[in-house]
């Protein structure tokens, strides 16, 4: 039997395999395959996840994270409305403006398939 390096000694011990237990290449080199194949399969898989945690120490101030769902601003609406818009339209206008980076990025007929959608949505909510 040939002589290991540290590396593949540390394989052979992870694996709980001692080479000095084969007497040839061949029945180790299967035991190493057949260990693997075990060891690997019970690997967890890798995930992740996230919790986000805003601290704000400051009453006065409204702060989301940017992946939060909030309600239109009233501000927002308001400003709209003194410029002229129904209070539908200007709903329209801030939750087609919060996709628009999304919306632009998609293929031209997905992207008026998708603001037809959410129009479509919002009317039914009104």
């Amino acid at each position: 039997m040939r002589e290991f390096s540290n590396r593949e000694k540390e394989i052979l011990e992870i694996l709980e395999i001692s080479p000095d237990d084969f007497e040839d290449k061949k029945k180790l080199e299967l035991e190493i395959k057949k260990k693997y194949s075990v060891y690997k399969k019970n690997q967890p898989k890798p995930s992740s996840s996230s919790v986000p945690k805003i601290i704000i120490n400051n009453k006065t101030s409204t702060v989301e994270h940017e992946a939060s769902v909030g309600r239109v601003s009233e501000k927002q609406l308001f400003y709209l409305r003194t410029r002229g818009l129904s209070n539908d339209s200007a709903i329209s206008l801030i939750i087609t403006k919060n996709f628009s980076e999304i919306l632009s990025n998609l293929p031209l007929e997905f992207a008026i398939e998708a603001r037809k959608l959410i129009e479509m949505n919002l009317s039914k909510h009104n």
